[in-house]
């Protein structure tokens, strides 16, 4: 195992460059993603184009896990091409590694055998850790979160700096992303094309 890559934790908070200190001092996830709609471009990264009215009959597909596998290489690709857009280079708050011993055998339960090995990897060299931020320059590491979040097993915000987007975990395929400027929704919004999703 000495080959895998590590996360490296770091001692920051990425949001603090979107939010105000009095913002943050209350901010729990939904408060906080509500807060940056407010104040900056936003979207939904969705499988469909327009939200789903509570009769579609869409709806009943969102249960099914064939329907979220399926849908999957899309998130990976739309990640994966920001990863690449941003210098292999982002940031992930997240708490993977932050659960009892249990819950983290649940997760490992859950993930692809290339997972596994990557996820026990850190819980071998990292476990517990009192950090949430990460670096992730490993594109294989970011893959692994993102089929988490995609699966819903994991939770994270992703932040990517050069071409400044939050992406956070969410249910139901719909992730909501916020954008530092226009700029950077226009370049995202081409490459969910790309990737056969939308910024609805």
């Amino acid at each position: 195992m000495k080959n895998l890559p590590l996360l490296e934790p770091i001692n920051t908070c990425c949001i603090q460059a979107y939010l105000k200190q009095q913002e943050l001092d209350v901010c729990n996830d939904d408060i906080c993603v509500d807060e940056l709609r407010k104040q900056y471009p936003s979207a939904i990264l969705d499988v469909f184009e327009f939200q789903l009215s509570q009769d579609s009959p869409e709806l009943n597909q969102l249960d099914s896990t064939y329907f979220t596998l399926i849908n999957e290489e899309k998130y990976l690709h739309f990640i994966e091409k920001a990863f690449y857009a941003n210098n292999e280079y982002c940031i992930a708050k997240t708490g993977i590694l932050h659960g009892d011993y249990e819950g983290i055998l649940r997760d490992i339960d859950e993930l692809d055998a290339l997972d596994k090995h990557l996820f026990l990897h850190q819980v071998i060299h990292l476990w517990p850790r009192e950090y949430e931020h990460f670096v992730f320059n490993n594109i294989n590491l970011l893959k692994m979160l993102m089929r988490g979040i995609v699966r819903g097993y994991f939770h994270a915000e992703i932040y990517f700096q050069k071409k400044p987007m939050i992406l956070f975990s969410n249910f139901d395929l719909s992730l909501p992303v916020i954008f530092k400027d226009e700029l950077a929704m226009n370049f995202y919004h081409n490459l969910a094309k790309e990737s056969n999703l939308y910024l609805r």
